[in-house]
């Protein structure tokens, strides 16, 4: 049985903790980068207010000892938020369980004094922090976005994958989201297609496909392997190699995490704590997200190790990288180019590496999907339904 360590039992904090750890109320958290307050179940941890959504789902933990509010505390509702942070508000109007908080939480109605400093002390600090800061963003900002990729979990860049698709529709197009295109049998070519794929390159990364009602012949590769593709791009392939040859390529992406690396390399401070630790559904950050990755060009050096991923897999897969080579060089004289072009600039030297790389040669050659398969992908968007920017 794990025990807490002595110092903790027998404080009167830990105690009253144990008397309230059964203890639930209803109150509306406020996020002012969310378009309103929302209701929530609010309960406590070991050492931490836990916040969850009404469906058991945890959408923060704030430490007890950081818990501060300006309210009178004989009245009622009582607002409560971390100290310092300035865009995060819970709504209390439960008074049992305020009446917790404040046992639990003795600097609640009060600003933590601060450490004694002398002004030497001060002065010496200050220094060091105009001298010192600028010194160490120069050398650490540029390894930061990789390192905070290593923080978020597959679950979770998963799940956030899953939300920007859902709110992806509504930044492309607001006034006319293009909807999910869900034609069965066009459905289930383009999973036979995932399936020709070998679905998971050898790093483990998946690929989640759909189809958007689009004409732009555009394809967008999100966190957690999820691509959407235009029904543009669809037409734009003459082949279903030529697709197998584009969804190759972004599981190259995937397996990088390129797309999670470049949210988090020009996200904002507080979208880029969000993503870490926060919720990772709220309208502002999966918005400014978007737009991220709508704008997001991969260096030369990204795009290369893409499409050498992409070559293997399709190697793997039997299929040739002739298709994706003709592909490619279409899609590098096409003027203007497409935003899928823009983003992944397609070059006569890409496309060469392509038919160089080829390794199938005389092989006996079978199709990547069969032709009704094909023309069933063709017309996926037969059949259509809206996406709800909450739930994809």
């Amino acid at each position: 049985m794990h025990m807490r360590p002595q110092s903790f039992r027998d404080s009167g904090a830990v105690t009253a903790l144990d008397r309230y750890a059964k203890l639930e109320a209803i109150g509306q958290y406020h996020d002012l980068h969310e378009d309103g307050p929302r209701e929530v179940v609010v309960s406590f941890g070991e050492r931490s207010l836990i916040i969850m959504s009404l469906d058991d789902h945890p959408i923060t933990h704030w430490p007890l000892a950081s818990l501060r509010t300006r309210d009178d505390p004989s009245r009622l509702p009582i607002e409560i938020a971390p100290e310092g942070i300035e865009d995060e508000r819970l709504l209390l109007d439960d008074k049992e369980m305020s009446a917790a908080i404040a046992e639990v939480c003795p600097d609640l109605y009060q600003p933590p004094p601060g450490p004694p400093r002398t002004r030497r002390r001060r002065f010496i600090a200050g220094l060091l922090l105009i001298v010192g800061l600028p010194v160490m963003v120069a050398l650490l900002w540029p390894m930061l976005p990789e390192s905070l990729a290593d923080f978020v979990t597959p679950k979770r860049e998963a799940a956030f994958g899953q939300a920007l698709a859902a709110r992806m529709p509504h930044v492309i197009e607001p006034a006319s989201p293009p909807a999910l295109c869900i034609g069965e049998d066009g459905t289930a070519a383009l999973a036979a297609l995932a399936d020709r794929l070998g679905v998971a390159s050898a790093g483990g990364s998946l690929l989640s496909l759909s189809v958007l009602d689009h004409p732009a012949a555009d394809a967008l590769l999100l966190p957690g392997g999820r691509v959407l593709i235009f029904r543009g791009l669809l037409r734009a392939a003459r082949t279903p190699e030529e697709l197998a040859g584009i969804l190759a390529h972004a599981l190259g992406h995937a397996e990088q995490r390129d797309p999670i690396r470049a949210a988090l390399d020009e996200a904002s401070l507080i979208s880029t704590a969000r993503m870490l630790f926060g919720n990772i559904t709220g309208s502002a950050l999966t918005g400014e997200t978007a737009n991220i990755l709508l704008e997001t060009q991969f260096s030369p050096e990204i795009e290369a190790h893409a499409d050498a991923v992409g070559l293997e897999i399709l190697a793997a897969a039997g299929l040739s990288s002739m298709a994706k080579a003709g592909f490619t060089e279409r899609l590098s004289r096409q003027e203007p180019p497409s935003p899928y072009s823009a983003r992944h600039p397609w070059t006569l030297q890409r496309a060469r590496a392509a038919a160089v790389a080829d390794t199938i040669g005389d092989s006996p050659f079978v199709p990547a999907l069969r032709d009704r398969d094909w023309i069933a992908l063709g017309n996926i968007c037969d059949r259509t339904r809206p996406v709800e920017p909450s739930g994809f």
